[in-house]
């Protein structure tokens, strides 16, 4: 519903200037009747409904995410300079709660993670005001404009922008003490930025998530599909040259699967040493783990080919040398520092 309005050509950065696309989000927000009468955001909250409805006893779904990277519309050039109108703000927080509570009348349990405006994964502050639900994350995708264009710019050029993306994520986060993650990156034809936003992830001590495992999907900024993908073909094997390797090898990173303790620091350099260290605190603040209690780091083998050495101060090996799971124990409660290498 634009009412005619000229829709711009040029993909996803050119609707953020599109009247047609302005318009059809007012009203959306709205509630303008479709064909039959009835309000296009009432039909989209009832929709909620249903999909919760079909997948709330099915295993492995991590979320309910209302609307990706939805669009302010008209003010989008107030809101990408951090001056959102207030009641353009209110609009996306009511939507957001009223997903939300469609959602929890067939699905008690599965968490929500309700998007601010597209202008936060540019940079801007996410003004969503108080958590919609007491089970939710805070989902946040990454990029910048100048690093958006369909232009090959090296990592350090979007590395401060980002990380700004990153900390007021963050502080949002911490505000209401609710759990965060870099729900989307990639969506780009610059290997080295996704080796800068994987570090940003690490850096923040969060998980993410990249925008696209196969290639035939046009709904991006990268120059092609095939850019950002890390198979250029899903229905072919994972082999050859349907492997985006620059992808694959600029996003692998070893993690904490699981920590005894209170995480302070992990990170991957540019020789693939990876380091991290954690203490034996419980987070809650409730005392300590045990001696002897475990942890868990995931080394990638596509990450180490050759094997990798691991060397521990404040702990022990458990598991066998080379596995992908490496398995710490805990001397005890004081700092367990890890060192990664490849061999």
């Amino acid at each position: 519903l634009d009412q005619g309005l000229p829709a711009l050509p040029g993909g996803l950065i050119a609707a953020q200037f599109s009247p047609a696309v302005y318009q059809a989000v007012n009203n959306f927000f709205s509630n303008a009747p479709a064909a039959d009468g009835v309000g296009i955001r009432t039909r989209f909250v009832n929709m909620w409904g249903h999909v919760s409805q079909r997948f709330a006893s099915v295993p492995g779904v991590i979320g309910y995410s209302p609307i990706n990277e939805p669009t302010p519309g008209w003010p989008f050039l107030l809101c990408q300079a951090d001056l959102c109108p207030q009641p353009v703000v209110d609009r996306l927080i009511s939507l957001n709660a009223d997903v939300a509570k469609t959602v929890r009348q067939q699905d008690p349990r599965t968490t929500i993670w309700p998007m601010a405006y597209i202008t936060t994964a540019l940079g801007t502050h996410p003004q969503m005001g108080a958590p919609v639900d007491p089970n939710e994350v805070y989902p946040f995708n990454s990029y910048t404009i100048i690093c958006n264009i369909g232009i090959n710019l090296p990592g350090f050029v979007c590395d401060p922008h980002q990380r700004l993306n990153a900390a007021r994520s963050r502080e949002y986060a911490e505000q209401w003490n609710i759990p965060y993650a870099m729900t989307e990156f990639g969506a780009i034809g610059s290997p080295g930025v996704l080796t800068t936003q994987s570090r940003i992830a690490d850096d923040n001590r969060i998980g993410w998530f990249h925008w696209n495992y196969g290639g035939p999907d046009h709904t991006t900024s990268a120059p092609s599909p095939e850019n950002q993908a890390m198979v250029k073909n899903p229905q072919l094997p994972p082999t050859g040259d349907n492997v985006n390797t620059d992808n694959l090898t600029n996003t692998v990173r070893a993690y904490p699967k699981s920590v005894s303790g209170t995480p302070l620091s992990w990170g991957t350099d540019q020789n693939k040493v990876f380091t991290a260290r954690w203490n034996g605190q419980r987070v809650d603040g409730t005392g300590s783990f045990a001696p002897g209690a475990t942890s868990v780091i995931t080394v990638p083998p596509a990450l180490y080919p050759n094997g990798y050495t691991a060397t521990v101060t404040g702990g022990r090996v458990l598991s066998e040398p080379g596995a992908m799971d490496l398995v710490i124990a805990a001397d005890g409660p004081g700092d367990v520092n890890v060192s990664i290498a490849p061999r």
